[in-house]
Protein backbone atom coordinates (compact mmCIF):
# COMPACT_ATOMS: atom_id res chain seq x y z
CA UNK A 1 0.00 0.00 0.00
CA UNK A 2 1.37 3.38 -1.00
CA UNK A 3 0.99 6.07 1.64
CA UNK A 4 0.38 9.66 0.71
CA UNK A 5 3.14 12.15 1.41
CA UNK A 6 1.28 13.91 4.21
CA UNK A 7 0.69 10.69 6.12
CA UNK A 8 4.32 9.63 5.71
CA UNK A 9 5.49 13.02 6.93
CA UNK A 10 3.15 12.81 9.94
CA UNK A 11 4.56 9.37 10.83
CA UNK A 12 8.12 10.71 10.66
CA UNK A 13 7.22 13.79 12.71
CA UNK A 14 5.44 11.72 15.36
CA UNK A 15 8.33 9.26 15.56
CA UNK A 16 10.82 12.11 16.01
CA UNK A 17 8.63 13.80 18.61
CA UNK A 18 8.09 10.65 20.64
CA UNK A 19 11.77 9.67 20.61
CA UNK A 20 12.86 13.24 21.41
CA UNK A 21 10.48 13.43 24.35
CA UNK A 22 11.61 10.03 25.69
CA UNK A 23 15.29 10.98 25.48
CA UNK A 24 14.86 14.37 27.11
CA UNK A 25 12.67 12.97 29.90
CA UNK A 26 15.13 10.17 30.61
CA UNK A 27 18.37 12.12 30.37
CA UNK A 28 17.39 15.62 31.54
CA UNK A 29 13.99 15.42 33.20
CA UNK A 30 12.31 17.78 30.73
CA UNK A 31 9.83 17.14 27.96
CA UNK A 32 10.06 18.11 24.33
CA UNK A 33 7.48 20.86 24.91
CA UNK A 34 9.87 22.53 27.34
CA UNK A 35 12.77 22.04 24.95
CA UNK A 36 10.85 23.83 22.18
CA UNK A 37 10.42 26.85 24.43
CA UNK A 38 14.15 26.81 25.27
CA UNK A 39 14.95 26.58 21.55
CA UNK A 40 12.83 29.59 20.62
CA UNK A 41 14.36 31.67 23.41
CA UNK A 42 17.89 30.59 22.48
CA UNK A 43 17.25 31.85 18.94
CA UNK A 44 15.26 34.93 20.02
CA UNK A 45 16.39 36.20 23.45
CA UNK A 46 14.17 38.64 25.31
CA UNK A 47 11.02 37.66 23.46
CA UNK A 48 7.47 38.47 24.40
CA UNK A 49 5.18 35.68 25.47
CA UNK A 50 3.05 36.44 22.42
CA UNK A 51 6.04 35.97 20.09
CA UNK A 52 6.95 32.64 21.71
CA UNK A 53 3.35 31.41 21.44
CA UNK A 54 3.24 32.37 17.77
CA UNK A 55 6.60 30.75 17.03
CA UNK A 56 5.40 27.49 18.62
CA UNK A 57 1.86 27.64 17.17
CA UNK A 58 0.41 27.54 20.68
CA UNK A 59 -1.87 29.76 22.71
CA UNK A 60 -0.46 32.37 25.05
CA UNK A 61 -2.23 30.59 27.91
CA UNK A 62 -0.37 27.34 27.28
CA UNK A 63 2.93 29.21 27.03
CA UNK A 64 2.14 31.10 30.23
CA UNK A 65 1.77 27.82 32.14
CA UNK A 66 5.06 26.49 30.78
CA UNK A 67 6.85 29.76 31.51
CA UNK A 68 5.69 29.75 35.15
CA UNK A 69 6.91 26.19 35.68
CA UNK A 70 10.22 26.79 33.93
CA UNK A 71 10.77 30.08 35.77
CA UNK A 72 10.17 28.30 39.08
CA UNK A 73 12.77 25.70 38.02
CA UNK A 74 15.27 28.51 37.39
CA UNK A 75 15.40 27.98 33.63
CA UNK A 76 13.88 31.31 32.56
CA UNK A 77 13.97 34.96 33.54
CA UNK A 78 10.77 36.94 33.12
CA UNK A 79 10.55 40.70 33.20
CA UNK A 80 8.44 43.60 32.00
CA UNK A 81 9.75 46.50 29.93
CA UNK A 82 9.42 49.89 31.58
CA UNK A 83 7.32 51.26 28.71
CA UNK A 84 4.66 48.50 28.76
CA UNK A 85 3.88 46.71 32.00
CA UNK A 86 1.42 44.35 30.28
CA UNK A 87 4.11 42.69 28.14
CA UNK A 88 6.17 39.88 29.64
CA UNK A 89 9.70 39.54 28.25
CA UNK A 90 11.19 36.08 28.59
CA UNK A 91 14.83 35.01 28.34
CA UNK A 92 16.93 32.01 29.26
CA UNK A 93 18.73 32.00 32.58
CA UNK A 94 22.26 30.64 32.71
CA UNK A 95 20.81 27.33 33.89
CA UNK A 96 18.31 27.41 31.00
CA UNK A 97 21.06 28.11 28.46
CA UNK A 98 23.13 25.23 29.79
CA UNK A 99 20.14 22.87 29.72
CA UNK A 100 19.31 23.96 26.19
CA UNK A 101 22.85 23.19 25.02
CA UNK A 102 22.78 19.74 26.62
CA UNK A 103 19.34 18.97 25.20
CA UNK A 104 20.32 20.13 21.71
CA UNK A 105 23.37 17.85 21.77
CA UNK A 106 21.24 14.87 22.84
CA UNK A 107 18.67 15.54 20.13
CA UNK A 108 21.30 16.07 17.44
CA UNK A 109 22.71 12.62 18.24
CA UNK A 110 19.21 11.16 18.01
CA UNK A 111 18.49 12.82 14.68
CA UNK A 112 21.66 11.41 13.14
CA UNK A 113 20.01 8.00 13.50
CA UNK A 114 17.00 9.19 11.51
CA UNK A 115 18.73 11.22 8.85
CA UNK A 116 22.06 9.41 8.71
CA UNK A 117 20.65 7.21 5.95
CA UNK A 118 20.55 10.25 3.65
CA UNK A 119 23.49 11.49 1.63
CA UNK A 120 24.80 14.96 2.41
CA UNK A 121 23.14 16.28 -0.76
CA UNK A 122 19.82 14.65 0.18
CA UNK A 123 20.07 16.05 3.71
CA UNK A 124 20.64 19.59 2.40
CA UNK A 125 17.79 19.25 -0.11
CA UNK A 126 15.45 17.85 2.55
CA UNK A 127 16.31 20.66 4.95
CA UNK A 128 15.65 23.28 2.26
CA UNK A 129 12.33 21.71 1.34
CA UNK A 130 11.19 21.52 4.97
CA UNK A 131 12.24 25.14 5.61
CA UNK A 132 10.33 26.24 2.52
CA UNK A 133 7.20 24.39 3.63
CA UNK A 134 7.41 25.75 7.17
CA UNK A 135 7.93 29.29 5.84
CA UNK A 136 4.61 29.17 3.95
CA UNK A 137 2.67 28.83 7.24
CA UNK A 138 -0.44 27.64 5.44
CA UNK A 139 -1.99 26.47 8.72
Amino acid sequence: MTQNLGFSFQKLAFSLLRRSDELLQTKLGIGYAQYKLLEVLAEHPNSSQRFVASALYQTEASISRQVKLMQAAGLLRVGTPSDNKRVRVISLSTKGSELHARAAAILNQCYVQYFGVLSQADTIAFQQIVQKLVATRMY
